[in-house]
């Protein structure tokens, strides 16, 4: 009884009502390892990936978050997905940004 007041309280419109509690900051997801790590880590439980790879140029940033996008996606069709600072990216795919 305890959590599901819990749970509704964190629904009535307080802040990260809807975010999952665990993040994965996917830095350097370009990298093939790092992208299977990102993979890995959404099939054991983690339901909000960001993806950020500062060193990236803009078209393997592109190219490799649209892979790993949909790999995500196939992995757990709910996951949340975010990218750092690449609004065009996350504009392209449907996701969140941070900036």
């Amino acid at each position: 009884m305890k959590h599901e007041r819990e749970a509704a309280g964190r629904q009535k419109g307080k802040l990260g009502a809807n975010l999952p509690r665990l993040a994965l900051i996917a830095d350097r997801f370009t990298e093939p390892s790092y992208a299977n790590a990102a993979v890995e880590a959404v099939r054991g439980g983690v339901r909000w990936v960001h993806l950020r790879d500062h060193a990236a140029s803009p078209s393997a940033f592109a190219s490799a978050a649209r892979q790993l996008t949909v790999r995500l996606r196939g992995a757990a069709p709910g996951v949340r997905l975010s990218v750092n600072t690449r609004v065009d990216v996350a504009r392209a795919l449907g996701l969140d940004v941070h900036v």
